[in-house]
Parts: C-alpha cells; structure tokens; sequence
C-alpha cells in the first residue's frame, strides 16, 4: 500500500477546502477535518472513524521516523466521490474527490 506523510496529505488540499490535523502523541490518534467531515485514526488500528461512523481500514496509520503516514488508498475511498486511478504506462496515480481534482 501507499503511505504518504498526513499533514503532506492534508495540507495540500485545495485553499478551498476546510483542513484541520490535531495529533494525540499519547494515544496516537489523529484527528482531522477536511471539509466538513471529521477523521479519527489511531496508529497500529485499522478500525477509524470517519463522522463518528465505524469504518475498516486496509492498513493502519503508521509513525516512521517522527512522522504519520496515512494509507493513500482508504483516504481516498474516504472522501465523497473518491477516485484513485492508476495509469501504468505514465506510472501515474490520478486521484479526484467530488467536484475537486486536487493531485496527480
């Protein structure tokens, strides 16, 4: 799975989009908002919260060296109208939430 670093991922949202990251070090969990829905993770757990809802991760938040790491593809299936595509002969991952196409 693709991991990418949290706030990375978060923070370069479009301007447009309400963002918020708060990091529990003592329980590791992060809690963010993006837009108006709310996220809780807890490092090492692959059962999160997206709205207060029960969701199942397929890999857990991860902390290497200092650092969260979120699995790409469950943020993405997140997000309302989430797309992740992968072109294989750019090697390119195409990723669109909603009206907004915010990384490629």
């Amino acid at each position: 799975y693709t991991m990418l670093p949290m706030r990375a991922l978060i923070e370069n949202l479009p301007e447009e989009v309400q963002k918020k990251v708060l990091w529990d070090g003592q329980s590791k969990t992060a809690s963010i908002l993006c837009g108006m829905t709310t996220y809780r993770l807890t490092a090492g757990e692959k059962e999160a919260q997206r709205n207060g809802d029960k969701v199942i991760l397929n890999t857990p938040l991860e902390i290497k060296d200092g650092r969260v790491f979120l699995p790409l593809r469950d943020m993405v299936m997140f997000w309302d109208n989430g797309k992740i595509n992968w072109d294989a002969s750019t090697k390119t991952v195409h990723i669109s939430a909603g009206m907004v196409h915010f990384l490629e």
